[in-house]
């Protein structure tokens, strides 16, 4: 996870401003999660969503703070980096979005749609 979160990061061109963090296995994140996200914006560099008990994406990172994508490892992501630069972070408390990890879970969601 870390490694493609550096690449996309990488490719961002020199007038991104800022970049949202999603992950391409909840299809089912409520529009209203992003709008909060980008409702919070400016408080501090990093906008983070909070659900189950943790940090989770939706992460919004301003261009000033893209150095902490560098400092991830392994597969999880920016987790626990958030979690030491707790100043750098605004949480906002998010509903849960389903994680689909296997056919099995997305024909369980099907029959949501």
């Amino acid at each position: 996870m870390s490694e493609s979160l550096q690449l996309g990061f990488a490719a961002l061109p020199g007038s991104v401003e800022a970049a949202v963090i999603l992950l391409g296995d909840q299809p089912t994140l409520p529009a209203s999660s992003l709008a909060a996200i980008l409702g919070r914006r400016g408080e501090r560099p990093i906008v983070a969503g909070h659900s189950g008990g943790h940090t989770a994406p939706p992460v919004l990172v301003e261009r000033s703070h893209f150095g902490i994508v560098q400092e991830a490892t392994g597969d999880r992501g920016l987790g626990d980096l958030l979690v030491t630069r707790a100043d750098w972070v605004t949480v906002i408390e998010l509903p849960p979005a389903d994680d689909v990890d296997t056919p099995d879970d997305l024909r369980a969601l099907e029959g949501q749609w």
